[in-house]
């Protein structure tokens, strides 16, 4: 079942989490490669919670975004996101800037690490890939529910 299957979504109002639901649901049909795939699910990530930021402002960068709003998000949940498949306490705004160091080594073209601290126990692209997954749906399903949150979030 397609995630907006049963919602009436204003396009108009609700650009980016319907721009966000549509292209989660494109990559479906897409053969990705497991570094490619990481790389659109945080475009789907972005799309959601950031704006394009200042170019004076460090703490409006999207790294502080998405640090600072996914905790926000999931503490908000009625089933928070699940970290316990990296398998150590890293504090959840320093498990984010890990995983967009990632995404920014693949996006840039630098080395990948999968064994980088914080990362070690989903040491592959392919583990990665699938908790991000299963991340970026509960991310897209709280925003159907929560899309004023969503709106007013994106701005900050």
């Amino acid at each position: 079942m397609a995630i907006a299957s049963f919602f009436v979504l204003d396009r108009q109002r609700y650009e980016g989490i319907h721009r966000a639901v549509d292209l989660f649901q494109r990559f479906r049909f897409m053969p990705l490669t497991d570094d490619f795939a990481i790389l659109g699910l945080f475009i789907v990530i972005e799309m959601l919670i950031t704006h394009q930021p200042g170019n004076k402002e460090i703490g409006d960068s999207l790294l502080h975004q998405l640090s600072t709003k996914i905790p926000l998000l999931s503490e908000r949940m009625a089933e928070p996101i699940d970290y316990t498949a990296f398998g150590d306490d890293m504090p959840v705004a320093a498990r984010w800037k890990k995983l967009y160091a990632l995404r920014s080594a693949i996006a840039h073209g630098n080395h990948l690490d999968y064994a980088a601290p914080g990362l070690v126990r989903l040491n592959n692209g392919n583990a990665i890939l699938k908790w991000l997954t299963t991340t970026t749906r509960q991310l897209l399903r709280f925003a159907l529910d929560e899309r004023s949150l969503y709106l007013h979030l994106k701005g900050v």
